[in-house]
């Protein structure tokens, strides 16, 4: 057994796979003081708008075992050339492509002058492509997927299902047996590209899917008794593959308890919003909020609005836009909408998502269904209002509603980008968690997994025993 395993971890770029990174570097150095962790941070802004600074993750580190490094920024040329793509899946890997030999450069100068005793990488899939560096260097690989397991095991499916993409039986069909789903998925609940195997985003995906099988190991955010059929079912994918597939260990939630990994540039708005939340009855309020990169037409707004102000319950609001830096933008807001709900509501440009979460005011969660946004609100047992926009959040939310139980769908999964979500959707969907005959199992349901939650990451539990199997695994390699 090694006396120490140094890793070199490489994120992918975004909010979204660099929060849970950082939980997951916390918590394996907290697992056991011989693991050493150098977390290799792109410059994601060509991509993003809403990362904090290097500056900000650095404070939040005060342990020898864990540090930041902060790779170059790309030069403005390729920037532009990243642009030129259509964002998703292309322009994330044009920047991963681009950013491959300031890595190889960074890690060589690591294992030149610092890391005498480099035992391996933790990648993200968006950063499978540093397999390479990997293998020249003779060390292995593990592959940390921030999204759930369910989705996980759609890739570890993709290379089959691949082979009957575009035929007939598929191409005709509304739903899809995905093995780490217990129910059929409906294709709507795919990214659009799916079903077009000469799509570059198609292409981009099944390339990282193909990754998968070169890991020696695979971490997912996610924990046993949240997604157990899925859980289950990729543990059989494991037994069936012959090795060809490696362990998976569960190892979630890792989400940003405390909100301190988050920030943001509007900060003055956190005093308003926590007093806000402070004068309200407990479980009254009404969460919105689509993420860091989400976005609503004027449209959609309106109809937000509308639909928020005939439910007659309290509402928290965070709205942004493309392009928006935090700061509150009125269009689309109907006139005197902010005057008729004054009291009872408040909008804002940003929110300190997991505090708000983690009041006692807040009863449910409109949420575009990123994963981290999902675990979060399991942790706080906020149930959930589904809104999912883009990537594979359509499948988060069909998991959340059908396979788990842990909300409602308000904007369905079979909507196309553009299509508006009427108001009257809207009132119905808040009256139905917050007043409905849906409401007590629901949130006995939810509360059942807050708990659960919690106890996977103790001493004894799930994710924590996965987390010492992982550790043991690292140190015997």
């Amino acid at each position: 057994m090694k006396s120490k395993a140094e890793l070199i971890v490489v994120p992918g770029p975004g909010i979204g796979h660099l929060v849970p990174t950082i939980a997951l570097a916390r918590a394996l150095i907290q697992g056991d003081h011989r693991v050493s962790l150098t977390v290799l941070v792109m410059d994601d802004s060509p991509i993003a708008h809403a990362t904090p600074s290097p500056h900000h993750f650095a404070s939040l580190i005060s342990n020898d075992h864990l540090r930041l490094v902060q790779l170059p920024s790309l030069s403005p040329q390729t920037i532009s050339q990243i642009h030129a793509n259509r964002p998703g899946l292309p322009r994330i890997g044009l920047l991963v492509h681009h950013y491959m030999p300031i890595i190889k450069d960074a890690v060589s100068r690591l294992v030149s002058t610092e890391l005498t005793q480099l035992g391996g990488f933790i990648l993200d899939a968006f950063t499978s492509c540093v397999l390479e560096i990997a293998d020249e260097l003779g060390v292995p690989s593990y592959l940390y997927y921030t999204s759930g397991a369910a989705v996980l095991g759609m890739m570890l499916h993709l290379p089959t299902l691949d082979s009957v993409i575009e035929t007939e039986s598929v191409l005709n069909s509304a739903e899809l047996a995905i093995p780490s789903y217990c129910n059929s998925v409906p294709r709507s609940a795919f990214p659009q590209f799916m079903f077009h195997k000469d799509d570059e985003g198609y292409k981009r995906l099944l390339d990282v899917a193909k990754k998968f099988r070169d890991f020696k190991g695979i971490l997912v955010n996610s924990f046993a008794e949240l997604e157990s059929f899925a859980v289950d079912s990729i543990n059989r994918m494991v037994r069936e593959s012959q090795g060809k597939i490696a362990k998976v260990y569960p190892v979630g939630p890792m989400i940003d308890g405390t909100g301190e990994i988050h920030q943001s540039s509007n900060g003055a708005h956190f005093d308003q919003i926590m007093q806000f939340l402070d004068h309200q009855p407990r479980k009254s309020v009404v969460f919105l909020c689509f993420g860091s990169m989400g976005s609503l037409s004027s449209v959609q707004v309106t109809e937000i609005a509308n639909g928020l102000e005939r439910s007659g319950h309290r509402f928290l609001w965070a709205l942004r836009r493309p392009g928006n830096n935090g700061a509150d933008l009125e269009g689309g807001i109907p006139e005197g909408f902010e005057e008729r709900t004054a009291g009872r509501g408040l909008v804002c440009g940003w929110a300190p998502q997991v505090r708000v979460l983690g009041h006692v005011a807040t009863g449910c969660f409109v949420t575009h269904c990123g994963w981290n946004s999902s675990l979060e609100s399991v942790w706080f047992g906020v149930p959930m209002l589904t809104w999912p926009l883009y990537a594979e959040q359509k499948l988060n939310a069909f998991e959340v509603v059908r396979e788990l139980g842990l909300g409602i769908e308000m904007r369905g999964w079979e909507l196309e980008e553009g299509e508006v979500t009427s108001a009257d959707e809207v009132e119905r969907c808040i009256r139905s968690v917050m007043e409905g005959h849906v409401t007590v199992k629901l949130r006995e349901r939810v509360d059942e997994m807050k708990e659960l939650s919690r106890k996977a990451v103790c001493v004894g539990g799930s994710s924590y025993v996965s987390m010492g199997q992982f550790i043991d695994h690292l140190l015997m390699c």
